[in-house]
């Protein structure tokens, strides 16, 4: 787990709110403070589509139009905290030069992110939530490892 302090907020909010950075993550929660608090699940509500969905998790690209339209305006939200998890496809690709790319696939641990605004600060924590117990650091290593380079490719300044 690494914690890295974001110094280029707009440029980050542009990724996450306007381009397609971020679209591969799913959504686990969301929690938005402006004039009232907006909380969203990210878990899908199969029941409401007319034929089978693909993952029991929203895309951040299906939601992210609508957090959009909540917090803009003149005034930044106070709070807003966003948990992602790669999906399946996002995590391969991001894990593929890792070195642990075949133990991550079969096991299939959750990649996570969780991306936090408040008090005019922006942090970004990384996570991995394993299947099995195990003291080997390694994956967490090579999670944490995949998002620095994500953000450097973004060309998102952090320290």
């Amino acid at each position: 787990m690494i914690l890295l302090n974001i110094s280029e907020i707009q440029k980050t909010m542009v990724q996450l709110l306007a381009r397609t950075a971020f679209d591969e993550f799913l959504l686990e929660q969301a929690e938005i403070i402006t004039f009232g608090k907006m909380a969203l699940s990210g878990k899908r509500n199969a029941d409401w589509y007319d034929e089978a969905v693909e993952s029991d998790w929203l895309y951040w690209n299906e939601v992210k139009s609508f957090v959009f339209s909540y917090i803009k305006g003149e005034r930044t939200p106070s709070v807003m905290r966003i948990s992602f998890k790669a999906s399946d496809t996002l995590g391969g690709k991001m894990m593929r030069d890792s070195g642990v790319l075949a133990e991550y696939l079969e096991e299939r641990p959750d990649l996570n992110l969780q991306i936090r605004y408040e008090k005019d600060a922006l942090v970004v924590v990384t996570g991995i939530t394993r299947k099995i117990f195990t003291m080997d650091k390694t994956m967490e290593f090579a999670w944490d490892q995949a998002v620095t380079r994500f953000f450097k490719e973004l060309g998102i300044a952090f320290y």
